[in-house]
């Protein structure tokens, strides 16, 4: 499954899809659950978002370590932003760069 996507800055979402990639690739959105669910050929594929049931989304070191004893599934991952964040360029908007005449009298991005 491929999707084509636009960068765009938006708090509290991983993914934003229309209705007709949602739709080709039969998709379930369990919006309760917070769950997306991909029916394929292989089996049906699972996307379970975290879901904040009260507190924090941050835990401590002793609540980790008290989950994994207690059999939770533990996975340690590293994330990392780009140094040079700042402001969105033309040129690193795909669909202004295949449609630059259409973009010519923009002064900046809104």
């Amino acid at each position: 499954m491929s999707a084509d996507l636009i960068i765009c800055t938006v708090e509290l979402y991983d993914v934003l899809l229309g209705m007709a990639w949602l739709g080709k690739f039969r998709v379930h959105l369990n919006c309760h659950r917070g769950r997306v669910e991909f029916d394929r050929s292989k089996g049906r594929l699972v996307y379970q978002g975290v879901r904040l049931i009260s507190g924090s989304l941050v835990i401590s070191v002793m609540q980790a370590e008290r989950m994994i004893e207690r059999g939770y599934e533990a996975y340690l991952a590293t994330i990392s932003l780009p140094e040079a964040i700042g402001e969105a360029k033309f040129q690193d908007i795909r669909v202004v760069r295949e449609f630059q005449n259409v973009f010519q009298s923009l002064q900046g991005l809104p």
